[in-house]
């Protein structure tokens, strides 16, 4: 079990026990989305945006029969991944390219990263198409209908349809004090982009590790099927002729206008909490400056200044002797 700091980065709840739980839940749903004949058997199996290994720890029964990879951007990760579990884990870039040969991975499993890349998504989703098998396999989860509830959107009274393509929300959020961005995608948009050089094998928005206490349906799953030539990140990128792209364009313009609105509000919000304090602040120090001159200006302490002056000497002096 990695210690709270590293199970941290990738949950809310850094128990030791919801980290497993998580993990537990996220290897059942990889099982059902996979094909029905797929085999661990001699497959080689990246684990894309690893983390402390919270799935992963849990794909450790098919390292008898297959290679288990692991990579990260998060070092500390890496190496807690590399000393414990048996696989191979490596470090890898913000951006592409990873340290892999052409076609040598059978399956890359992408669990809560294209949640987060708002903007390297689309050299990252070519850069695995280029280490993926003529046949290979791309399993990633997206946010969508299962999760919406805890969108900007939803707070704003917007439902989760069409009019969502791709989606950035509160892209000001890093990963060192937080999450990072939260991406939205429609299934018709990942449908027409990603299956640029895909095959599309399944789509769902939602039943991909669903909280057991229904705080959420689950989030999004997408099943990929490498084909032909790798697409380029300007290929996938491409705005399509579906209408809906315009739609889709207009919605996430009116969302990133709410969400900066609510921003600001927020901000100005806390520029008056702390203005407010600040001059609570020099009221007291006004108070407590003014009693300190009325001490200093009272009858005892003017009649006792000699005395006190005769007792700090005195005391200066012992202090003197003893360190002599």
């Amino acid at each position: 079990m990695p210690p709270r700091s590293l199970r941290a980065r990738v949950g809310h709840d850094d128990r030791a026990d919801a980290f497993d739980e998580v993990g537990a839940r996220c290897r059942a749903a990889i099982d059902r989305t996979l094909p029905a004949d797929w085999s661990w058997e001699g497959r080689r199996v990246l684990d894309f945006g690893c983390g402390s290994g919270r799935t992963l720890r849990h794909l450790l029964p098919e390292a008898e029969n297959c290679t288990l990879l692991a990579c990260d951007v998060h070092r500390e990760s890496v190496e807690w991944v590399a000393r414990h579990l048996p696989v191979e884990a490596f470090e890898c870039g913000a951006e592409p390219p990873l340290a892999l040969e052409d076609g040598t991975v059978d399956l890359v499993l992408a669990v809560s990263v294209f949640t987060h890349l708002s903007e390297s998504w689309a050299r990252w989703l070519s850069e695995l198409g280029r280490v993926l098998a003529a046949d290979g396999l791309l399993l990633a989860t997206v946010h969508g209908a299962g999760v919406w509830q805890r969108s900007a959107g939803a707070r704003f009274g917007l439902r989760y349809d069409e009019r969502i393509g791709m989606h950035v929300e509160q892209p000001w959020e890093d990963f060192d004090s937080g999450f990072g961005p939260a991406v939205w995608h429609g299934e018709w948009w990942l449908r027409e982009h990603w299956g640029r050089g895909f095959d599309v094998l399944s789509v769902a928005a939602e039943g991909f590790a669903p909280a057991p206490d229904g705080a959420h349906r689950g989030h999004g799953v997408v099943l990929l099927r490498r084909r032909g030539a790798v697409p380029s990140a300007a290929e996938l990128e491409r705005p399509a002729d579906d209408p809906r792209e315009r739609d889709a364009a207009l919605q996430s313009a009116l969302l990133a206008r709410l969400e900066g609105a609510e921003q600001v509000r927020a901000w100005r919000g806390r520029a008056v909490a702390a203005e407010a304090e600040l001059v609570r602040e020099r009221a007291e120090l006004a108070r407590a400056s003014a009693e300190l001159d009325a001490v200093r200006a009272s009858t005892i302490m003017r009649a006792s200044e000699p005395l006190r002056r005769r007792w700090y000497r005195l005391k200066r002096g012992v202090g003197r002797s003893v360190a002599r």
